[in-house]
């Protein structure tokens, strides 16, 4: 099971520039039989800006570093199932993980997030954004399994509504 709580507050300086901060927390409860990590918390803050100086542009940067702790990390969870396959392994050989090994979905983490959307409506029936993401990850104990990822996407979106029932 998973429960989140987030806030929102956003501040309008100008009719053209606007700052939101904002914060979280995420929970997980985990099948403790199956898993490694029973209940891991994530917290995050979030600052952003936008800067609207015309009807037919909006730019928005935001930018979350998040923090993710687990209350404990059982190397040992799926030995009580663990499964032997006979083509793969000798009969008597069980199904074993490194005591140092930290499973990139369970484990510790610092994140760093940054996201920007640029938004054109040159026509009033036209709109169409870019966005982008880059996000760094580094994560923490154990000495096997992902330690530092960095990824990053970009897209694009047009919409196009020529009657006011038709998008």
């Amino acid at each position: 099971s998973r429960h989140n709580l987030d806030a929102d507050a956003r501040y309008r300086a100008f009719t053209w520039l606007a700052t939101t901060l904002g914060g979280g927390w995420e929970h997980w409860n985990r099948d403790e039989e199956h898993r490694e990590v029973p209940k891991s918390d994530e917290y995050y803050v979030k600052v952003g800006g936008d800067w609207t100086p015309g009807d037919w542009f909006l730019g928005r940067i935001t930018y979350k570093p998040s923090w993710r702790r687990i209350n404990e990390y059982n190397t040992f969870a799926h030995i009580a199932h663990t499964v032997i396959e006979d083509e793969l392994a000798p009969a008597d050989a069980a199904q074993s993980q490194s005591v140092l090994l930290r499973k990139f979905d369970e484990g510790e983490r610092d994140r760093h997030q940054t996201h920007l959307t640029l938004q054109f409506t040159p026509f009033d029936t036209l709109t169409v954004s870019l966005n982008g993401t880059c996000r760094n990850d580094h994560y923490l104990g154990g000495e096997f399994g992902l330690r530092d990822a960095t990824t990053w996407s970009a897209g694009i979106d047009a919409s196009w509504t020529p009657a006011e029932r038709v998008t």
